[in-house]
């Protein structure tokens, strides 16, 4: 990860998470492989769209 944050930034966010209760993950199903220079993730596109539609949208019937 890259960051252009200072370390009394990073320190600022950290704190204010610390208290944060972390309840409900959500995962995306994907390949993570091995790049020229950096770890690269190729999402499932299914999956994807499956996550954009449970995440931004209701059923209405």
């Amino acid at each position: 990860m890259v960051s252009d944050c200072t370390v009394n930034e990073l320190s600022d966010i950290y704190s204010a998470m610390s208290d944060y209760d972390f309840t409900d993950y959500l995962t995306l199903e994907g390949e993570a492989i091995v790049g020229d220079e950096y770890m690269e993730f190729y999402p499932d596109e299914d999956a994807l769209y499956q996550l954009y539609l449970d995440l931004f949208y209701t059923v209405i019937e």
